[in-house]
């Protein structure tokens, strides 16, 4: 069991504000941890064949995974009086090559969902 006394949680509640140029806010705006997506795509292999009639159904094989890393930073922050915080968020995709299973110039066939 843990007694925690009013130091404590002061300490806790100072540590969730964000105020600028803290550990806390810096972190907010800048995470130190980078998100990895693993992005896997379903590519038709017999498009001509099944537009000339000559396949009854389209084949589809999945591909990858095609990895890639995200960073995030929150950009344009502003500060009005209302103690809130406006700001953009500004994201980088790089692909990371040693995690995937294709390359980034891989040509694959995929539906225009738009058109469908």
């Amino acid at each position: 069991m843990m007694w925690f006394t009013e130091s404590f949680d002061n300490f806790l509640v100072s540590q969730m504000v964000l105020s600028n140029n803290t550990h806390t806010f810096n972190m907010w705006k800048k995470p130190p941890v980078d998100v990895i997506y693993n992005v896997y795509i379903f590519n038709y292999t017999n498009v001509e064949d099944y537009r000339d009639g000559l396949a009854e159904k389209l084949h589809l094989e999945e591909v990858g995974p095609y990895a890639y890393e995200e960073h995030l930073e929150r950009v344009d922050l502003e500060f009005p009086t209302d103690n809130s915080i406006s700001y953009k968020e500004k994201r980088n995709f790089v692909f990371k090559p040693e995690l995937s299973k294709g390359r980034q110039n891989d040509q694959l066939i995929v539906p225009n969902v738009a058109v469908i």
